[in-house]
């Protein structure tokens, strides 16, 4: 027996009518797509409902009679080959302009890591020249406090930029 777990979810969020949808027939060898929504009385059991492939033609037909008949509302479209067609070709258009923006944003991802390393080894580098000036000065002592300060925030960005990837 179902839990109704997602309705009572969605009636104690205000909604009065919870629409189930299936549909059946997709693929190009199956001809059109017929697609179907049914909103039943809240607490309606219906004895035999089951999955389709499950049950019996004489049984699906029964059942369907059954739920036409208790339903607040039910309704079955069709797509023919023609609409399928053009539309996987919208998604197949939409799904590759989502891949190159993934791939241009990786790629901002891994030019600002290059430049995050580049500014590492100046600091670095900066640094190192720093200590062999004097290394006893106060002013290189607060300048190694900074660096490590600075390598640390460098350090922060690369870790959040590898998040991203």
């Amino acid at each position: 027996m179902p839990d109704y777990q997602y309705e009572k979810a969605a009636a104690l969020s205000g909604f009065k009518y919870i629409c189930g949808v299936d549909e059946a027939g997709r693929g190009p060898l199956a001809g059109p797509v017929c697609a179907a929504a049914v909103i039943l009385p809240e607490g309606l059991e219906i004895e035999g409902v089951n999955d389709s492939k499950k049950l019996s033609e004489k049984k699906r037909e029964q059942l369907f009679d059954v739920i036409k008949e208790k339903a607040v509302s039910w309704c079955i479209a069709y797509g023919s080959l023609e609409e399928i067609e053009e539309f996987n070709i919208l998604a197949e258009k939409q799904l590759a302009e989502l891949k190159n923006k993934i791939v241009e944003e990786q790629e901002e991802i891994k030019r600002k890591k290059i430049e995050l390393e580049i500014k590492k080894k100046e600091a670095t580098a900066e640094r190192e020249k720093q200590l062999k000036a004097d290394p006893t000065l106060i002013s290189n002592q607060k300048a190694e406090k900074e660096f490590i300060s600075f390598i640390a925030k460098l350090d922060k960005q690369e870790m959040s930029l590898q998040k991203q990837l």
